[in-house]
């Protein structure tokens, strides 16, 4: 009750602060905490006389903060709500999250209509969960709607990266492949969509690798070779870690391009006559560099657009090898500082700044290529520790 006085706006004339004091008192008396405070949070909003101020005061508090990705792959949400946005997400959980409805446990879940007895007596979800699985089933809807048009070039949509190994591990139970060595293999795209296929997705077999792993390919170039699955986890182009579990029950429902690179990581050329980058080039792009190339930078790709190199021929054609995917803040600073942009022979956008600015700092961003970082430590590990010898052992107690 104290709280609730506490709150009554400044411009309540004292004769109706009284008022209310007193119908809080008569209130006290004739119901639980529980339900009284819920009549107090109801005379509160019948007190508040300035709609616009409240209306401002509302719009200030709204939000929603998307913390962290931990450990397990989860995020936890923190929303402040208006009126408007849970009137609008009220009757959408109200159908969803029914029991018996959208659920994943089913084999064949229930998402429109009415769910069957048999569903609804075998849902052992809590309100929480089937809340949750329910906001699942409407952004997916709503993406297979196609109202949402374009972003960066692209249909909005789920896209997501992994390699044939990571696949191949999962259609065998989850096993990864030894550390003994393996190509880096085609990166596959998997992009969500309402004209997705019943069928699931392609796993090829991981090619064999050679007997000799330090081979060079025509080229003359050394090909090098990276444990042939490395984490068990798929990318999404927002820079989100997707377990290989539920990235193939995605893929289950969704549309499927597979994007082929060479052993150094370069995508087999994919040339255009436009000078804009197309659709193909982009998804190109987000199964390469993954976010914005600059390095210390943390763009995903989802937030970056398709850059030209400095290799560019200004001939009018775009072609995948002159692009990189850079934020707009870091493409205007190229442009305005004259830095200069490449792809390497790995396959990775160089940034080099000008002479005036150049400490020696890093040239390729790492932050959205963990393989790589993962790929060095094997290497470096084999090479320090070759087969049969014993791995370093801890510090004696």
């Amino acid at each position: 009750m104290r709280d609730t006085y506490a709150k009554i706006p400044a411009a309540v004339d004292p004769e109706t602060r009284a008022d209310a004091e007193k119908e809080l008192a008569e209130l006290a008396t004739q119901y639980g905490p529980s339900h009284l405070s819920k009549l107090a949070t109801m005379l509160l909003m019948v007190l508040d006389p300035d709609g616009d101020f409240a209306d401002r005061r509302r719009a200030a508090a709204r939000g929603l903060s998307v913390g962290a990705q931990t450990h397990d792959g989860m995020r936890n949400l923190r929303a402040r709500l208006t009126p408007e946005a849970w009137a609008t997400l009220e009757p959408i959980l109200e159908k969803l999250a029914a029991p018996g409805m959208c659920n994943p446990d089913d084999e064949h879940p229930c998402v429109s209509g009415t769910p069957s007895e048999e569903q609804i007596q075998g849902d052992r979800r809590t309100i929480a969960q089937r809340n949750h699985d329910a906001l699942v089933a409407a952004m997916r809807a709503l993406l297979a709607s196609g109202d949402l048009g374009q972003h960066n070039g692209l249909p909005v949509t789920v896209i997501v990266t992994t390699t044939l190994a990571e696949l191949n591990a999962a259609a065998h139970g989850g096993v990864p492949a030894d550390l003994s060595g393996g190509p880096i293999i085609d990166p596959v795209v998997t992009i969500t969509g309402p004209d997705a296929p019943s069928g699931g997705p392609v796993t090829p077999a991981v090619p064999e690798p050679p007997e000799n792993p330090t081979a060079t390919d025509p080229a003359g170039l050394p090909t090098p070779y990276v444990p042939a699955a490395l984490t068990g986890w798929a990318v999404t182009a927002g820079g989100s870690m997707v377990p290989m579990s539920d990235f193939l029950r995605m893929a289950s429902h969704a549309l499927h391009y597979l994007v082929i690179f060479d052993g150094r990581g370069r995508p087999l050329w994919l040339g255009r006559t436009k000078r804009l980058a197309s659709a193909d080039q982009r998804l190109v792009l987000f199964a390469r560099d993954k976010g914005c190339t600059r390095p210390g930078c943390t763009a995903s790709a989802y937030r970056c657009q398709a850059d030209h190199l400095d290799n560019f021929s200004q001939d009018g054609q775009t072609n995948v090898d002159e692009l990189g995917l850079d934020c707009g803040p870091d493409n205007r600073m190229a442009y305005q500082q004259n830095w200069s942009t490449r792809l390497n022979a790995e396959g990775r956008v160089e940034w080099t700044p000008p002479a005036h600015l150049d400490r020696g700092q890093p040239r390729v961003n790492p932050y959205h290529q963990p393989a790589d970082m993962l790929a060095h430590f094997h290497k470096r590990f084999r090479h320090q520790h070759p087969p049969g010898t014993d791995p370093p052992q801890g510090p004696k107690s």
